[in-house]
Parts: structure tokens; C-alpha cells; sequence
């Protein structure tokens, strides 16, 4: 199994490794309910944005709420009140993705986290998963369907059933990235 450190507050930062890119994020536990922040600035397609993020999770690292916000004012909220089950800013049913259970924000390396913190793995153990993506800079909502492998305690294959895109991703003592080949590296 899988064993991480409790949660209590923690400040990490990522640099992109194409270089166009830093996050900082602060992931604090209080109570019942997780939350974590970030700042991104960075390039996507060959378009620079800067976005503001906030995941509120419950203590068992399932999301219950995205927002997503850009320097150019748009932004993007999503809440699940009941796993799997997506309401947008408004509280219009998002019912194309029901059963997404997690986000895949594509701009930060955090969201890899959330299934590796909220299921149980085993060595070999995988698991397909669909995600609620969010594009950036497009800020458009999309299903995506991913695949984890734990390959040894904190270190797992990630990979993109539609894309291809295939990665071993190594974790921290406390589920955060700190190797993300080609992508993402931990600063601290």
C-alpha cells in the first residue's frame, strides 16, 4: 500500500522544464476539508497565461469544488457534491462528465495527486480513470481518460489513453510531484 504523510500545510513550487513556465501552490488541511492554492504563469500553445486556481477537497482527497481563474478575466468554477456528479459556475448539471471523479488541470503537475492520495495502490496495481480536464489557455472543459500504474511505492506510470502521452512520475513522502520528466520538476 501507499503510505503518505498526514497533511498539514505545505508550500511547493514546479518550473516547467521547457522553461516558460513556474507554479507555486499552498495545500493546507483544516478539519474535514483540504484546499489547495496556486499561481501559474506560463505558455500553452503558444499562448502565455497567468491563472489562479483553487481545488477544495474533502479529507479524503475527493474534489468538491475547481475555480479557475485567468489574468485575461475569465474564469471557471466546477463543484461535484456528490462524487462523480459536476455542476458548472451557475449550477447547471455538467452530465457529459459523470463519473469523473478527479480534475486534470493541464497547466500544474498537482492534479496528478489527487488519485494517487485518494485511492489505495499496490505495486502493479492500475487503474483507468476518467478526468474532468481543463485546457489552458482555453479554459475548456473536456473528459479524459488516464491511466495510473503504481510502480513502487511513490513512483507511477502515468499515461494518456486518447494522446499516448506515457510518463513515470515520482512523488514525495507527502503524494506531490517532485519528477515529472519532460513536463514538470520540483523547485521546493
Amino acid at each position: 500500500m501507499t503510505g503518505f504523510r498526514l497533511l498539514t500545510r505545505l508550500t511547493v513550487r514546479w518550473v516547467a522544464l521547457d522553461g516558460e513556465g513556474i507554479e507555486h501552490l499552498t495545500l493546507e488541511k483544516n478539519g474535514a476539508r483540504i484546499t489547495a492554492t496556486g499561481v501559474v504563469a506560463g505558455r500553452a500553445e503558444g499562448k502565455p497565461f497567468g491563472a489562479w486556481y483553487r481545488l477544495a477537497l474533502d479529507s479524503h482527497w475527493q474534489i468538491r469544488q475547481l475555480s479557475v481563474h485567468l489574468t485575461d478575466s475569465r474564469w471557471l468554477i466546477a463543484t461535484s457534491r456528490r462524487p462523480g456528479k459536476w455542476l458548472d459556475g451557475d449550477g447547471r448539471r455538467l452530465a457529459e462528465f459523470d463519473g469523473c471523479l478527479d480534475v486534470d488541470l493541464a497547466c500544474t503537475p498537482f492534479t496528478n495527486t489527487l488519485p494517487v492520495r485518494r485511492l489505495d495502490w499496490q505495486p502493479g496495481g492500475a487503474r483507468d480513470l476518467d478526468m474532468l480536464y481543463v485546457d489552458f489557455p482555453a479554459l475548456e472543459l473536456r473528459r479524459e481518460h488516464q491511466r495510473y500504474t503504481c510502480l513502487e511505492p511513490g513512483r507511477f506510470r502515468y499515461e494518456g489513453l486518447a494522446s499516448g502521452f506515457t510518463s513515470e512520475i515520482v512523488f514525495d513522502a507527502d503524494g506531490l510531484v517532485s519528477d515529472y520528466p519532460s513536463l514538470f520538476k520540483r523547485l521546493l
